[in-house]
C-alpha cells in the first residue's frame, strides 16, 4: 500500500511540475523548430524583466509619492478646516459667556437706580465703576434717558452726549429689551467699541437706557490663546450681518449680509467651515470656521490663512523627500540584484525546461512503443490456434490496455487521464467489436486518475461490458447498457454499468473474467457488487488520487509522531 502510494505521489509532483513549467516557460519548451526560432536567450529575458520590474517599481513608488502629496494636502486641509471650526466653537462658548456677563452687569445698574423716576432727570453723572467691576478688560458704562442725552457714566472726564440717532438706541426705545449694535467709533473718544444696551422702564414707562461700550480688540486675547499664526482673525457678526467685533480691529465697520458666509453657508448649517479666496476686510485667503452662538443673534467667525496650509504642506513634502530618497536607492539596488537573480534563475529554468521536454518525448515513445507491441501481440493471438471465443476475449483485453497507452501519448499528458473519454472510447470499440445492436448510454463525470488506475479500470470495464454484450441479450435480442461515474464528496469515484438483459445468476458464473475483475478491484483499493435490479448491475467504488496522497499523508504523520 505505502509503495502504491508513493508512486502515486510521484506522479502528482511530476505532473504539476511538468504543468509549471509549461505554462509558465511558454516558448522555453522548444518542441518545435518554430518555438526553437522564437526563443529569447535567458541574459536578455532577465534584463528586460528587471528593468520592466524597475519601471513598474518606479511607477508604483511615483503612484504612492503622488498619493501622499495628494493625502498631505487633504491632511492639512482637514487640519486647518477642523482648528477653524474648533476655534468658532470655543469663540462663541466665549463670547456668550462675555455676552451674558455685561446683560447681568445691566440688570444690576438697572436695579441699583430704584424706582424713582427722578434718578435719570437729576443731570448729575455718577461713578459706576462698582457695578462694572467684574467685566473683563476696561468697558464704558453710560446711561441715557429718553431722549438719549446721558446722565450717568464711569467716565466723568467727558462731557453729556447724546445717542438719539444711533439705531441701537432707537431699537430698545421701540421695545427691545436689550441689543447688540454694530462696531463703531466713538464721537468724544474716538476709541472702536461695539455697544450692549439694555432698556430701562418703570410701571411701562421708557425712562432710559443703560449701555456698555465693550472695547473691539477684546478679542486680542482669546486670539493670542488659540495661536492661530499670523494674519488670522476671530470676530462676532450679527445675525443681519453687521460686523460687531473682530481681532485685528478693522479701520471700519462693514455688513456681510451678501457674503458667502450668510448666502450660502448659514442657510445650510449653524456651524462649518469653508475657504474664501479673499476677505472681505483684508483681502487675505483664509479657512473660515463659523458658529452661531447658542441663544443669540450673533456668529462667531475664525478665520486661518490658506499660507499656514502652504507651509505645513512644504513641511510634509520635506518629509517625503527625506523618505522617498532612500527608497529611490533601495530601488535602485534592488533591482540591480533583481538582474543578477533573474538571469541565474533563467538558465535553471532553461536547464529544467529541456530536460523535462526530453523526459516527455522518452515518455511519449515509451508509450507508443508498448501500444504497438500490444497491437503485435493481438495480432500473434489471432494467428494462433485455439478456441476463437477465447481468442477474442484476451484481444479485447490487449485493446483495454493499448487503448490507455495510446490516450496517454495521444492527450500528452503523462501524469494524469480522463477517465470518461478513455471509457468512452472503449466502449465504442466494444460494441463495434461485437457488432451489437444493443444501444449504449454513457452518463460519465470528467474524473482526473492515474495510468496506474487507469489501466485496471479499463481493463473492468472491458470484462463488464463484454459479458454484457455476450450473454445479457441472447438470440440477438435489443437492450440498454448504461454507464454511470460520478464522484462523492467523500473522495470516491463509482461506476455502475447496468443492462437490462436476462440478469445476473448468482454463483453461475466462475470463470477467468470474476477473478480478474476482483483482482484488478482490490489493486486500484476498490470494492465491487453484482446483483440483479431490472437486468445486471455491476458497481464499483474506488477512491481517487487526492484521498490517496491524504490517507498516505495523514499515516506519514502518524508514523513521525
Amino acid at each position: 500500500m505505502k509503495g502504491k502510494l508513493d508512486g502515486m505521489r510521484m506522479h502528482a509532483l511530476w505532473t504539476t511540475l511538468a504543468d509549471r513549467i509549461k505554462n509558465g516557460g511558454g516558448s522555453l519548451i522548444a518542441t518545435s523548430g518554430k518555438e526553437a526560432a522564437s526563443w529569447t536567450p535567458p541574459a536578455s529575458r532577465a534584463v528586460a524583466t528587471a528593468l520592466a520590474l524597475t519601471i513598474l517599481l518606479l511607477v508604483l513608488v511615483g503612484l504612492l509619492t503622488g498619493q501622499f502629496i495628494w493625502q498631505s494636502q487633504r491632511d492639512a486641509e482637514a487640519a486647518a478646516e477642523g482648528r477653524a471650526a474648533s476655534a468658532a466653537y470655543i469663540a462663541s462658548t466665549h463670547v456668550r459667556w462675555l455676552i451674558e456677563a455685561n446683560l447681568q452687569t445691566l440688570r444690576r445698574i438697572d436695579d441699583s437706580l430704584g424706582g424713582k423716576r427722578d434718578l435719570l432727570t437729576t443731570g448729575t453723572v455718577h461713578d459706576l465703576d462698582q457695578a462694572v467691576a467684574a467685566l473683563p478688560g476696561a468697558v464704558y458704562v453710560w446711561v441715557f434717558d429718553a431722549d438719549g442725552r446721558s446722565v450717568l457714566t464711569n467716565e466723568p472726564e467727558f462731557t453729556s452726549i447724546s445717542i438719539a440717532d444711533r439705531d441701537y438706541f432707537a431699537a430698545l426705545k421701540a421695545g427691545a429689551e436689550w441689543d447688540i449694535g454694530p462696531l463703531l467709533t466713538g464721537r468724544h473718544t474716538g476709541r472702536k467699541v461695539f455697544p450692549i444696551g439694555r432698556r430701562i422702564e418703570r410701571d411701562n414707562l421708557f425712562l432710559g437706557v443703560a449701555v456698555i461700550y465693550v472695547p473691539a480688540d477684546l478679542l486680542a486675547q482669546f486670539w493670542q490663546s488659540m495661536d492661530l499664526g499670523s494674519n488670522s482673525t476671530v470676530g462676532l457678526l450679527r445675525d443681519d450681518g453687521w460686523l460687531v467685533a473682530r481681532y485685528p480691529v478693522p479701520e471700519r465697520t462693514m455688513n456681510l449680509a451678501s457674503y458667502v458666509l450668510f448666502t450660502e453657508h448659514l442657510p445650510k448649517a449653524s456651524e462649518g467651515f469653508y475657504e474664501v479666496e479673499s476677505s472681505p476686510a483684508d483681502g487675505v485667503a483664509r479657512v473660515v470656521g463659523y458658529r452661531r452662538v447658542e441663544g443669540l443673534p450673533l456668529i462667531t467667525v475664525v478665520g486661518i490663512p490658506v499660507e499656514v496650509l502652504r507651509d505645513r504642506f512644504q513641511e510634509r513634502m520635506g518629509e517625503i523627500t527625506l523618505l522617498a530618497a532612500p527608497v529611490g536607492l533601495a530601488l535602485l539596488l534592488v533591482s540591480l540584484w533583481v538582474v543578477r537573480l533573474l538571469r541565474h534563475e533563467e538558465r535553471a529554468h532553461h536547464a529544467l525546461s529541456q530536460a523535462l521536454e526530453e523526459n516527455r518525448l522518452l515518455l511519449r515513445e515509451v508509450h507508443h512503443r508498448v501500444k504497438n507491441n500490444l497491437q503485435t501481440v493481438s495480432a500473434l493471438i489471432r494467428l494462433q490456434p485455439g478456441p476463437p471465443e477465447a481468442k477474442e476475449d484476451l484481444m479485447h483485453r490487449i485493446a483495454a490496455m493499448t487503448a490507455v497507452h495510446e490516450h496517454i501519448y495521444g492527450s500528452d499528458q503523462f501524469g494524469y487521464l480522463d477517465i470518461a473519454d478513455y471509457i468512452h472510447t472503449l466502449v465504442v470499440g466494444l460494441r463495434e467489436g461485437y457488432g451489437s445492436a444493443v444501444k449504449v448510454e454513457c452518463e460519465l463525470a470528467s474524473v482526473d486518475v492515474t495510468p496506474d488506475q487507469a489501466l485496471p479500470l479499463g481493463l473492468i470495464v472491458n470484462e463488464v461490458v463484454s459479458n454484457a454484450f455476450k450473454h445479457a441479450f441472447p438470440d440477438g435480442r435489443t437492450g440498454l447498457i448504461t454507464l454511470k461515474l460520478e464522484v462523492t464528496e467523500a473522495g470516491q469515484a463509482v461506476l455502475r454499468v447496468r443492462d437490462n438483459g436476462v440478469g445476473y445468476q448468482p454463483g453461475k458464473s466462475t470463470g477467468m473474467g470474476r477473478r480478474l475483475i476482483g483482482g484488478l478491484a482490490q489493486q486500484i483499493d476498490g470494492e465491487y457488487e453484482l446483483r440483479n435490479e431490472d437486468g445486471t448491475l455491476f458497481v464499483l467504488k474506488f477512491p481517487l488520487m487526492a484521498a490517496l496522497v491524504d490517507q498516505a499523508d495523514k499515516m506519514d504523520s502518524k508514523a513521525a509522531e
